[in-house]
This record gives C-alpha cells, sequence and structure tokens, in this order.
C-alpha cells in the first residue's frame, strides 16, 4: 500500500510541477508511463491531479479573478447606475481571456485524441524539440510592455490557439502561450498571469473530460484506489504552488529558457529509452 501511494505522490507532484510550467506533463507522464508501467493515465487519476492544480490555481489567483469578476459585473451595469467606474485593466484582461476560451476548452476536449494518436517515444523526442524551440525563441526578440489595453480580439484568439497547442504531447500550455505573448510584445509579467488565468477554465473542461471519460471506463473510486488518487491531488496541489512560485521568480528575475534546455534533455532521454525497449 505505501508504495502504491508514494508512487501516486511522485506521479501527482510530478503532474503538478508540469502543468504550470514551460514543460509537457503528458510527455513526462508517458516516460513514466513506459518505464515503470504505471496507469498514468486512468481517469480517476487525471481527475484528481487536474482538481489539485485547479485549486492551487484558485487559491494563487483568487484576489484577481475576484477582482475582474466585481469589475466585469460594473462594467455591464448602465452608467447611471454605477457607482464608480470599472477598472478597465481588470476589465480587459477578462475580455483577453475569454477570447482565448474557445480553442483553449477545444483542445481540452481534443486532448485524449492528441494522446492517442501522437504518444510513442520516437514522436515524442521531435515534439519535444519543437516545444523547447517554441520556448527558446522568444530570447532572441526585443523586450516590449503590451498587455490587455493593446490585445486585440485575433491577439486572444492566437493566444487561446497556442494554449490548445499544449496537449499535444511535448507542447506546453503555458509554455506556448507565454513565448507567443512574447512574440506579440506582451509583458513578460502580464502574459504569465494571463496564461496562469487561462489555465482556470482549461483545467475546468480537462475535469469535465476525465468525468465522461471516468464514468464510461466504469472506474469506481474507492479503497486504497481512492486514497492514493487523493495523495496524488495534494501532492499535485504543492508541485503547482511551486511551479507559480517559479514562474513569477523567473518573469521578473530572469527568463524561461532553462525550460527549453530541459526539453531538449528529455528528448534525448526519450529516444534513448525508445532504443533500449
Amino acid at each position: 500500500m505505501s508504495e502504491n501511494i508514494l508512487s501516486y505522490l511522485l506521479y501527482g507532484f510530478i503532474s503538478g510541477l508540469g502543468e504550470l510550467l514551460p514543460v509537457s506533463p503528458t510527455a513526462n507522464g508517458y516516460l513514466l508511463q513506459t518505464l515503470t508501467q504505471f496507469d498514468a493515465r486512468n481517469p480517476g487519476l487525471l481527475l484528481f491531479v487536474h482538481l489539485g492544480c485547479l485549486i492551487a490555481l484558485i487559491l494563487c489567483y483568487f484576489r484577481k479573478i475576484d477582482h475582474m469578476r466585481r469589475e466585469v459585473r460594473i462594467a455591464a451595469q448602465p452608467a447611471s447606475r454605477r457607482k464608480r467606474q470599472p477598472d478597465m485593466t481588470a476589465v480587459l484582461d477578462y475580455r483577453v481571456i475569454f477570447a482565448s476560451l474557445i480553442p483553449l476548452l477545444t483542445g481540452a476536449v481534443l486532448s485524449g485524441t492528441a494522446y492517442r494518436k501522437l504518444a510513442a517515444l520516437p514522436l515524442l523526442s521531435v515534439l519535444l524539440v519543437l516545444g523547447g524551440v517554441i520556448v527558446y525563441i522568444p530570447q532572441f526578440l526585443p523586450g516590449a510592455n503590451k498587455d490587455s489595453r493593446l490585445m486585440s480580439r485575433k491577439d486572444s484568439l492566437i493566444l487561446g490557439f497556442s494554449g490548445a497547442l499544449g496537449v499535444i504531447p511535448g507542447f506546453s500550455r503555458i509554455g506556448t502561450m507565454i513565448s507567443v505573448g512574447l512574440m506579440k510584445g506582451c509583458d513578460r509579467s502580464y502574459i504569465l498571469d494571463i496564461a496562469m488565468l487561462a489555465s482556470v477554465p482549461f483545467l475546468l473542461g480537462m475535469i469535465l473530460v476525465d468525468v465522461v471519460m471516468l464514468i464510461m471506463a466504469g472506474v469506481v473510486l474507492k479503497g486504497i484506489f481512492l486514497l492514493s488518487c487523493l495523495m496524488a491531488m495534494l501532492a499535485a496541489f504543492v508541485g503547482a504552488w511551486i511551479a507559480m512560485l517559479i514562474m513569477r521568480y523567473l518573469s521578473v528575475e530572469s527568463n524561461f529558457n532553462a525550460f527549453a534546455y530541459f526539453n531538449w534533455g528529455v528528448a534525448v532521454f526519450a529516444f534513448l529509452v525508445y532504443l533500449v525497449i
């Protein structure tokens, strides 16, 4: 029992980190499954891991989410009934996130299909290299300070489509959204917040998909399996929280290039595993 829970704790922690860092959680999960025969695609496990990440995100960004909600509600009122003017920066942030939802949620629905079609070690190695390139490119571009006030609906849709690419094994939702945002001239701290906030509805979509898959697979959540999943959720929460702290620090003090090197290292490792097995 202790070994089983330890495996779930490790997987949950790695998945929580991977979900909110510019690395691919699906690629890491596939490698873990290949090396250990651990069932990383069990819908019950995925459900609890996504719940852990979602709870961490909501707690970390609760004030910003609540502020956006209040400002959008004020902006929706007739001008004559407003007690004050809304914070338009928060309103515009909401509109950027809302405009990106259709491609992001479409990606969530198609995540299982993308995994089944693309999760193979040789292809995974290539996709990890491409994912690293996407994270690495922005360092060659001039910095800028663009935010929601200068973002068009087209820019928001492009961000959404870039985030949807994160369901491809080897790609990262956070990594692609941040890199594309930087390519569009966005400030690093700003695009990090947008990518994290957009992850809230994305994870809600993933949770809905997990529930449907859980019902279709007839998986029963009870006993040791339920306890193991709860431990994985706790570990995913911790991993996601640490990931957000790391990303906030790097958005101010450094850059995200180290994750490109990490992706390339995992790509080499995945190819070596393919040659060995």
